[in-house]
Formats: C-alpha cells, sequence, structure tokens
C-alpha cells in the first residue's frame, strides 16, 4: 500500500516555451505558475508533500522555511487559488482547461487538508478520505458481511478459523527473500516488454530497483527526473507472488513510472 500522504506534483503542467501563449492559455499558465510554487512551498515543511518535481529551479521556494508551518497563511492562499480554478472550470469554453482546472481544483482540496492534518487538525476518516482522494468508504449491513464470510468458508480449504485458513493459504504464495529480486526483475522486465508494444518508451529511460524496511508501504516508485525512477520494495512484509506483478506493472510499467515519464517529455520538455 503506497503512503496515502502524497500529492503529485509532477513536473510543471504548462507548456515551456519561449513565448508566452496568447489569450486564456496564457492566463491559465500563470495560475499554474501559482499552483507549483505553492506546493513547492508546503513541501518545504511536509516532507512527504511533493512526489517528484523536475520542472525549473526557478519555481522552487527562496526563502528558508520558518520553524513551524504557516498554517493560517498557506490555507488562505491554497482557498485563494481554489477559487479561482473553481471559477475557471465554471466558464472556460476550452476543454482542456476546463479539465485542467478541475483536476488542480480537486488538487488544492487535497492541499487544504493536508495542511490541517500536518498541524495536527483531524477529521473524520470519511471527511479526510474525501478531500484528499475524492472517495467515501462504502457502508456495508452486517448482513452483508456475513454472507461474504459464509462464501469464503466454503471457498477455502480446511478446518478452523476462517482468518487463519486464509493466512495459511496465503503463505503457501509467500516469495523466499533470496529469490525477491530475480522474481522481481522477471515481473517488471515482461511487464516493459508488454507495455512497450503500446507506448514509446524514451531510449535513455531506466530505473533502479531497491529493497528496504522500516517503511508504511510495501512498494513505492521515487521518480528523479530525466526518465529514471528508483523503485523500492519493504522487505519487513511477507511479499505474495502477485505482488510481484502488482509491482512491475503498478510502479514501473506502465504505471508511476511510465506516468512520470510521459508526463515529463510531453509537458515539460
Amino acid at each position: 500500500m503506497k503512503k496515502i500522504n502524497i500529492f503529485l506534483l509532477s513536473g510543471v503542467l504548462f507548456s515551456c516555451t519561449q513565448e508566452a501563449p496568447p489569450g486564456n492559455q496564457s492566463q491559465f499558465d500563470n495560475l499554474v505558475v501559482s499552483y507549483v510554487r505553492l506546493g513547492l512551498t508546503i513541501g518545504q515543511y511536509d516532507s512527504d508533500f511533493v512526489d517528484a518535481y523536475y520542472g525549473p529551479d526557478s519555481l522552487r521556494p527562496t526563502n528558508a522555511p520558518r520553524e513551524v508551518m504557516p498554517k493560517d497563511s498557506l490555507l488562505q492562499a491554497t482557498t485563494a487559488l481554489l477559487k479561482t480554478f473553481q471559477d475557471v472550470a465554471s466558464t472556460e469554453m476550452n476543454d482542456t482547461l476546463r479539465q485542467r482546472a478541475q483536476w488542480i481544483s480537486h488538487q488544492l482540496i487535497a492541499f487544504g487538508r493536508r495542511i490541517r492534518i500536518v498541524t495536527g487538525e483531524y477529521g473524520t476518516f470519511d471527511e479526510e478520505s474525501k478531500d484528499l482522494f475524492g472517495v467515501v468508504a462504502p457502508t456495508y449491513t452486517e448482513s452483508q458481511f456475513k454472507e461474504w464470510v459464509a462464501r469464503l468458508d466454503g471457498l477455502l480449504p480446511g478446518n478452523g478459523e476462517l482468518p487463519l485458513r486464509f493466512q495459511q493459504l496465503a503463505d503457501r504464495f509467500v516469495i523466499p527473500k533470496e529469490k525477491l529480486d530475480t522474481i522481481f526483475r522477471t515481473a517488471i522486465a515482461e511487464c516493459r516488454r508488454r507495455t512497450s508494444m503500446h507506448i514509446e518508451l524514451p531510449a535513455e529511460e531506466d530505473f533502479t530497483l531497491e529493497y528496504v524496511t522500516n517503511k508504511p508501504w510495501s512498494g513505492y516508485n521515487w521518480y528523479k527526473g530525466n526518465y529514471r525512477s528508483v523503485i523500492q520494495i519493504n522487505t519487513d512484509i511477507p511479499i505474495l507472488i502477485d505482488r510481484a506483478i502488482d509491482v512491475g506493472s503498478h510502479e514501473s510499467y506502465p504505471g508511476h513510472h511510465v506516468y512520470n515519464m510521459l508526463l515529463e517529455k510531453n509537458l515539460y520538455h
């Protein structure tokens, strides 16, 4: 499971041309610069906030961060920018700009919630999941859970407590630690082969695979820019065989690694 407190600022989301584009595009690009600057400023106070940034250094904060996150001023800036983007989303006639304004508006709602969380102001689980991810966990009745438990009871082999039987079955598919590297590299290579049949990958793209411990997630992709990523696997957690395919596709090809490469290639360069 990836960390839940990540907001992607995956490069600068405007065209870096020599001359400013005309009309609404130019005005929108100015707003996006403010969005990126705000995200990078928040990132000075929250090390988990900016997942990847490979835009120009000129947008990075020039002032050293304060000792304590300036909650009120950051929330004020976030709220003001959110209103501006929401206005664009509701009035813009250009489909592309309108969709980008809607997307950034959702990101800014998450900005505000994350600022509150980092400064010790918490909401309910549903409130936080709605603001951070735009979703709320579904609610099921007790009878539905009993129905699912009964179905599992009929599917799982053996006798005894259901959780124990489930774990006994899962343990048969745990990858031995001495085979982790071979299996993960094989899975990622096949995911890359299949991805390259559909997406033209930059010739110089590459990744580094690392095995780590003491992390709150099982796998993670750190995009470093220049079409390179560091993919980390947490070996504290027993890793089932299906996780190799999961990581191979989700973290690398055609997942986060490819997604960020295409953003860098097509939206930044």
